[in-house]
């Protein structure tokens, strides 16, 4: 899943780089490319809380061991050994997606 964020920063690049260029050649405006790329911001919020959620359900970018009651037990890192020998995680997947749910809802109030 790490490599989704490869390719989500080079798709933006390359949009980047293509309103540049109709920026040069004077179709586009210099205030309405900026309020362009803004816009395409608030789909990238969802879509990086929808990667996140990726990530908990593979098991990736766990967080530290904890005794907090909304820890997660990932199952797929540990592989066979016993439940009750699995240690809590922190579901550093779910803090980051909340914080992207928070930023499209920020996003979406500048509309």
């Amino acid at each position: 899943m790490a490599v989704n964020g490869v390719f989500s920063g080079a798709k933006f690049a390359q949009k980047r780089v293509v309103a540049q260029f109709f920026l040069i050649k004077g179709e586009i405006q210099r205030g309405k490319e900026s309020m362009s790329l803004d816009r395409i911001m608030v789909p990238v919020a969802i879509g990086g809380a929808i990667v996140r959620l990726g990530n908990l359900f593979n098991s990736e970018i766990v967080g530290a061991v904890t005794d907090v009651s909304w820890g997660f037990k990932f199952v797929r890192l540990y592989p066979n050994v016993p439940i009750d020998s699995i240690p809590v995680q922190h579901p550093t997947q779910l803090y980051e997606a909340f914080c992207y749910l928070v930023i499209f809802g920020i996003l979406c109030s500048f509309r």
